[in-house]
C-alpha cells in the first residue's frame, strides 16, 4: 500500500512546476557533441547511444510541452527503480534500472548509492529497455538487460532535502527477434528532491 496524502501530492505538484520553470544545461561532450558531457552539477540531462543512434532525455518548460526528469521509486522490503525517460528520433524510449539490496528506505539513504559500480546481471540487478512501436501503437519492453550502472556521485544540499545524482551506464538487451540492442556511453546528471521525484512505497515494486 502506498503512503499518500493530498497535501503531499500538492507539494510534489508545486515542486515539479518549480523545477520545470528552470532550464536544463546541455554541455556537449568533447568527443561526441551529440551527447551531454559527464558532469556532476545537477544539469538535468542524460544521453546515450542505442545501436549508434542518439537517445536523449529532454527537458522543456512545463507550460509549453512535456519534460522528463529522473524518477526514483523505493519499495519494501528493499528494492529500487530508477526511471530514465527520453527519445530516439522523437520516439519515446525509456530505460529502467531495477536494483535490490541497497537499503533505500528514505531520501537520505540515496547516499548508499554513492560511488557504486553495479553489475547488471539481468536477474537481481537488471536494466529494462522500453520503446514505443508506432505501427502497433504499443510499448515493447525487454527486461533482460545486462551490463553496468555506475552511480559516481550523490551529493546533498539544502539541509539534505535535495541532491544531485550523476553517473554512467551501459547495457545490452535482446529484442523480440533475438537480436542484441546495445546501449552504450550512457551518462546522467540530475537534481532530485524528496518532494518531487523520489518516493518510498510500502509493498512490492510495481
Amino acid at each position: 500500500m502506498k503512503k499518500f496524502s493530498f497535501n503531499h501530492f500538492i507539494l510534489k505538484l508545486l515542486a515539479v512546476a518549480l523545477l520545470a520553470s528552470c532550464e536544463a544545461v546541455f554541455v556537449p561532450d568533447p568527443i561526441d557533441p551529440r551527447l551531454p558531457k559527464y558532469t556532476e552539477d545537477g544539469n538535468d540531462v542524460a544521453g546515450a547511444l542505442v545501436d549508434g543512434d542518439i537517445w536523449k532525455n529532454y527537458y522543456k518548460n512545463l507550460f509549453f510541452t512535456s519534460y522528463y526528469l529522473l524518477q526514483i521509486e523505493a519499495y519494501q522490503p528493499d528494492s529500487l527503480i530508477m526511471f530514465f525517460e527520453g527519445s530516439i528520433q522523437e520516439e519515446p524510449v525509456t530505460f529502467e534500472f531495477h536494483l535490490k539490496g541497497f537499503q533505500i528506505f528514505s531520501f537520505n539513504d540515496l547516499s548508499n548509492l554513492h560511488n557504486k559500480k553495479i553489475f547488471l546481471d539481468g536477474t537481481i540487478q537488471k536494466a529494462l529497455y522500453k520503446k514505443w512501436d508506432a505501427e502497433m501503437h504499443t510499448t515493447s519492453a525487454f527486461d533482460n538487460g545486462t551490463g553496468q550502472l555506475y552511480v559516481k556521485n550523490v551529493a546533498f544540499y539544502d539541509s539534505s532535502t535535495r541532491a544531485t545524482i550523476s553517473g554512467t551506464f551501459g547495457f545490452t538487451v535482446t529484442d523480440s527477434l533475438g537480436l542484441p540492442v546495445e546501449i552504450s556511453y550512457g551518462r546522467f546528471d540530475y537534481k532530485v528532491s524528496d518532494s518531487s521525484n523520489f518516493g518510498y512505497y510500502e509493498g512490492n515494486e510495481r
